[in-house]
């Protein structure tokens, strides 16, 4: 008997969950990759194509499946940043899996049993990494709307698939980006647009950048944060620059240019990829050595934020702090965020934003507290009229918060009028 991949795909995803016995789909390779004289076949023969699955994830959403999961990751941007769309139910088995969830489930398997395998084919980390990304913002907001699971999906599951799916990567990447010129042949591809020399993984950040300057996707910029992390663990200050000089790069409409970044004209101010751009720079500052450009970067930043007038803040204000914010070092650090006469024109930029009759966003106010947080320090001994402006801010962002959660506690509470 011969039984062919594209059969054992079809069983795995289409028909299993309609199966009364119920196989899942560990059990189901269990039995097709044993050796057995009627087929023999090697696991991964048995999954989808890498097409396929990049097919199913490209037309599923992209964008969180909840705002409120902008509070834990500073990489999901206020509403007003992204196109916000209503995340349809999607058609699930019964332990709430989506197609696509039970393929990457299945792709998660195979890799765990075949770390060769995985640690050459990069491409599958994209998959992995999107699956545990949609099951930890369940679990983080088990009332958000998934795209690959139904709200009944245990969260035990969604655990072991964030679990499962973060140990391989690790793995994977971990033993990736250890040669010498690793990171520059990286950034250099991307920029010449030529990945044929890289490895794996190196194909894989080349695959995903290259996607946000097509697409920029919340989703994708998320990912690629993920996997910058890990291979930012050997990283030298030459490559931090690298990598900060693409990010930089990134944000403007045109082509790849290394120039110092100049504040855009108000007529053409577009960005060619800005979240792509921020998860770069974010990943820089989190996870690489101080390189000498970022603190240009964050000096160049808050300048732009003097320029930006009121009627401008919600959109060119709101990026100039998003990046400023992302590009900020860790306050236990020695690093310098910005110097104290300048921190004291952005507070002055900021106030005349707050107190201008322009009507100003939540979204603004939000950002501003991050930066805020990194000002504190460097003010610390300055006294003036910030001070009270911070303290607006905060209960400002506060009283935002208890408002939309009496609206929703008051919106639970409804029930229908007694009608005797």
């Amino acid at each position: 008997m011969f039984i062919t991949s594209e059969v054992c795909a079809f069983v795995i995803i289409d028909v299993s969950p309609h199966l009364n016995a119920f196989p899942s789909p560990e059990q189901i390779l269990q039995v097709l990759t044993k050796r057995d004289a009627s087929f023999d076949m090697e696991s991964q023969d048995i999954l989808p194509s890498s097409a396929s699955l990049e097919q199913m994830l490209d037309g599923l959403p992209s964008v969180p499946g909840d705002s409120s999961l902008a509070v834990l990751d500073p990489l999901i941007p206020p509403v007003s940043l992204y196109n916000e769309v209503d995340i349809p139910t999607p058609e699930t088995d019964s332990r709430g899996m989506s197609v696509y969830a039970r393929a990457v489930d299945a792709l998660l398997l195979v890799l765990l049993n075949d770390r060769h395998w995985a640690k050459t084919n990069g491409w599958a980390l994209r998959h992995l990494l999107a699956l545990a990304l949609y099951a930890d913002d369940l679990i983080r907001v088990p009332s958000s709307q998934s795209p690959i699971f139904a709200g009944t999906v245990s969260k035990a599951m969604l655990n072991d698939l964030v679990t499962r799916s973060k140990q391989v990567a690790a793995y994977v990447l971990s033993t990736s980006a250890q040669d010498e010129g690793w990171h520059a042949a990286v950034v250099s591809a991307i920029t010449s647009g030529d990945d044929s020399h890289l490895d794996a993984v190196g194909a894989l950040v080349y695959g995903l950048v290259s996607y946000g300057k097509r697409f920029d996707t919340v989703r994708e910029s998320r990912i690629l944060h993920v996997v910058l992390e890990h291979v930012f663990g050997n990283a030298s200050r030459e490559d931090a620059q690298q990598w900060a000089q693409l990010g930089r790069a990134l944000e403007r409409q045109g082509p790849f240019s290394y120039h110092v970044y100049k504040p855009p004209a108000e007529a053409d101010w577009r960005l060619l990829a800005p979240h792509t751009s921020l998860a770069i720079v974010y990943s820089v500052t989190q996870h690489a050595p101080e390189p000498p450009l970022l603190d240009r970067y964050r000096n160049e930043l808050a300048a732009g934020i003097f320029g930006v007038p009121a009627s401008k803040a919600n959109t060119q204000g709101l990026w100039l702090l998003r990046r400023l914010a992302a590009a900020a070092p860790d306050s236990e650090s020695d690093i310098v965020f910005l110097p104290q006469p300048r921190a004291v024109n952005l507070m002055k930029t900021c106030q005349q934003w707050i107190t201008s009759d322009e009507d100003i966003d939540e979204a603004i106010e939000s950002e501003m507290t991050l930066v805020f947080l990194h000002l504190a320090p460097i003010l610390e001994n300055v006294p003036g009229a910030h001070w009270d402006l911070v303290f607006d801010v905060m209960e400002n962002n506060l009283e935002v918060r208890v408002l939309d959660a009496g609206v929703c506690l008051c919106s639970s509470l409804l029930v229908p009028e007694f009608d005797p």
